[in-house]
């Protein structure tokens, strides 16, 4: 066998030892079976051809650097202005007029700058298709925050939460920032076709998580943007408290489920990682 053959049998082989390595524990079960049968075969009859070693591939897994958060951030991440007109409250409720928390969403769609873009234009019209104003930041898979162009987002408020309460408060809308992150949250028989099988994440009910089930899970740009926000809420809003950002699962348990599994942990872990991260700007 001449040595371009080899090369291209190592490869095979090694791609899809490397597929069944990073799959075992998803839902992609028949294909890895598949390719461990013909992995097997390739053993048996590779032996016949090649008698030298096989030579050892390097690890090409993408090593994931966290995000490095300067002391003193201008923006959280890229905030873009949409040409839509969403009104507004006024300042939150809190002395110092600005949020003194976060709470976090799922929009139930995908998860583009396109339907990021929908849903500001979708909040536009909630003052006739719900009969009074919805309206929110928006991140798309990216990061990117979207908000109508005259929209403050320190200052501006509106509806998000619902009837709510945390820690004695109630009608968190007047008290806290709402982000709402592009993702389809957990999947039923429809919505589990418009996502990919490896964004797909099976969890159990623990914490804020109040359904087992299937989420989309959040883009690692996504977390990481959610914590950068944070970081710049602590920082910029004198009243804003890491105990305070919470789910909408937590405020409202009864009637919601974001961000549930969709998030990589927990939001009780989740605040607590924000409290590391800060300490150590």
């Amino acid at each position: 066998m001449n040595e371009s053959v080899k090369e291209k049998v190592y490869t095979a082989k090694w791609l899809a030892q490397d597929f069944i390595n990073k799959n075992k524990r998803s839902s992609l079960v028949s294909s890895i079976t598949i390719l461990e049968a013909a992995l097997s075969q390739y053993d048996k009859t590779s032996n016949l051809i090649i008698t030298e070693t096989e030579p050892e591939r390097l690890d090409i897994t993408p090593v994931l650097t966290p995000v490095a958060i300067p002391s003193i951030m201008p923006k959280p991440i890229n905030v873009l202005d949409v040409d839509v007109n969403w009104q507004s409250k006024g300042k939150y409720l809190t002395p110092s007029g600005k949020p003194m928390g976060l709470v976090v969403h799922y929009t139930v769609s995908g998860r583009t700058d396109i339907h990021a873009r929908n849903v500001c234009k979708y909040f536009e019209g909630t003052p006739k298709s719900l009969g009074y104003q919805v309206a929110c930041p928006i991140m798309d898979e990216s990061g990117n925050i979207y908000k109508s162009k005259k929209w403050s987002l320190l200052s501006d408020r509106n509806n998000h939460a619902g009837k709510s309460s945390w820690a004695g408060m109630t009608d968190l809308s007047s008290k806290f920032m709402g982000i709402e992150i592009c993702n389809w949250g957990l999947l039923n028989s429809k919505s589990i076709a418009y996502v990919l099988e490896g964004d797909i994440r099976k969890v159990l009910k623990k914490d804020n998580i109040l359904n087992d089930g299937d989420y989309e899970a959040y883009t690692q740009k996504q977390e990481l943007a959610l914590v950068n926000l944070c970081i710049y809420l602590k920082k910029n809003c004198p009243d804003f408290t890491f105990d305070n950002v919470v789910g909408h699962d937590e405020i409202a348990p009864n009637r919601k489920t974001d961000p549930g599994g969709s998030l990589s942990i927990t939001m009780p872990a989740f605040r607590k990682k924000l409290e590391l991260i800060y300490a150590n700007i």
